[in-house]
């Protein structure tokens, strides 16, 4: 079995087997025909008044989760089609894209 460093699963935010869980928000911002799935510990309405005016836009969506780093990752994966560049932008989703995300994993939702 393979084992990793405290230091490691801290940088790359995964949990240590025993831990509690990680509880935060994934969110969904539109600017345009641009959409940001980006997560935060914090409310997201108040990460957004934190946003550039470039990334400014509309919040659309926003949960909280259960291991709200892997759910983030889990959104970007699903629309990784549609992914600007390796970032959390993605260009073109459409109202069927957002229910998808909208309807991920329930369970994981608190």
């Amino acid at each position: 079995m393979l084992e990793y460093s405290k230091k490691f699963l801290s940088k790359h935010k995964l949990s240590l087997p025993g831990d509690p869980p990680l509880i935060g928000f994934v969110y969904i911002i539109q600017n345009g025909n641009r959409f940001k799935i980006g997560k935060t510990k914090n409310d997201p309405k108040i990460r957004k008044k934190s946003l550039t005016l470039e990334e400014a836009g509309v919040l659309i969506y926003y949960c909280k989760y259960i291991n709200y780093h892997h759910k983030e990752r889990e959104f970007h994966l699903l629309m990784k089609e549609k992914r600007v560049n390796n970032s959390e932008w993605f260009e073109d989703l459409d109202s069927i894209d957002i229910e998808k995300l909208k309807a991920w994993k329930n369970e994981d939702k608190i």
